[in-house]
């Protein structure tokens, strides 16, 4: 499941900097889509590194689904 993750948050990031690449921003606006883009990257970096070391529970509240 942590890998499917990483391949999600690695692809999210893939298209971010895509879009942020064919777009003209701001200063204010360029430094948040960086923010954004680092730290997905990380995410799913560490999603790799750390694999299945990860908790269940931590790998729903990224995804946002925590099943009760």
């Amino acid at each position: 499941m942590a890998e499917t993750l990483a391949v999600l948050f690695t692809a999210g990031t893939v298209v971010g900097l895509l879009v942020a690449l064919g777009t003209e921003l701001d200063d204010v606006r360029r430094w948040l889509v960086v923010g954004i883009l680092t730290c997905t990257g990380g995410s799913a970096l560490g999603l790799v590194v750390a694999g299945r070391r990860v908790p269940r529970v931590v790998l729903q509240a990224l995804v946002g689904g925590r099943r009760c």
